[in-house]
């Protein structure tokens, strides 16, 4: 991992889809400890989905200050 230095900015750059997708999953863990109420709107698609994978275990039952929001076309499967 390298961090680019751009004032006001913090971007790390992985070398390969896991390494970043690690550094992203620790790098929201880091945020949501924070114990601040938060809103985090998710994405669905393949490109966070390994995220996802990482983060999964590590906060079920964890972080009741999150409130999550899917604004994404994700079918629903009560609605035809």
């Amino acid at each position: 991992m390298r961090e680019l230095h751009i004032p006001g900015y913090k971007v790390l750059v992985g070398k390969d889809y896991e390494e970043m997708s690690t550094l992203a999953a620790y790098s929201f863990i880091s945020f949501a400890s924070t114990n601040q109420k938060l809103n985090i709107a998710i994405t669905a698609g393949s490109t966070s989905k390994r995220m996802y994978e990482i983060l999964a275990p590590l906060v079920k039952d964890n972080f009741k200050n999150i409130t999550y929001y899917n604004f994404d076309e994700i079918p629903n499967p009560t609605q035809s």
